[in-house]
């Protein structure tokens, strides 16, 4: 799994990619404190390892439905934007870091982000369960409910 997590990540490390772009990009926005590469890489990878451990987790506490693919390639793009406007711009004024978001966004150019100013950082943050709403939704009632539905 820790391999399929750095394949997803692995195209966005190469040179000239999102990660060089990002951060070329966030040391010309005005922080509170001092830019630095390498402390803004430090936080950056210590936010993917938390998203690669968040996928362990989850595929451990659900061994019968283990993370599809699909939704692996979701989850890690949508924390990896979420990562990179935080480590590279997370001490930025709101505008700049919506600046950063929609910039990284027009790199990555995936279908399932859109951009909201007003809602941008709750949609990132965001479990990727509302994916697995249909199947939730279509599971079979428990047998003390399909025996007496009058007792909730």
């Amino acid at each position: 799994m820790q391999r399929d997590c750095a394949s997803i990540f692995a195209p966005h490390f190469s040179p000239d990619g999102l990660i060089e772009k990002a951060l070329i990009f966030a040391e010309g926005l005005e922080h509170i404190m001092d830019f630095t590469q390498p402390r803004a890489l430090n936080t950056l990878f210590s936010m993917l390892n938390r998203s690669v451990r968040l996928v362990l987790e989850y595929n451990e506490q659900h061994t019968d439905f283990p993370m599809s693919q699909d939704l692996l390639e979701k989850f890690l793009s949508k924390r990896l934007l979420y990562s990179l406007v935080w480590s590279f711009s997370g001490d930025c004024k709101l505008p700049l870091r919506a600046d950063l978001g929609k910039f990284v966004l027009s790199i990555m150019k995936y279908a399932f982000f859109f951009f909201s100013p007003s809602s941008f950082f709750i949609l990132l943050t965001r479990s990727f369960l509302p994916s697995l709403l249909p199947y939730l939704q279509h599971r079979p009632a428990p047998l003390w409910r399909r025996a007496n539905p009058d007792r909730l």
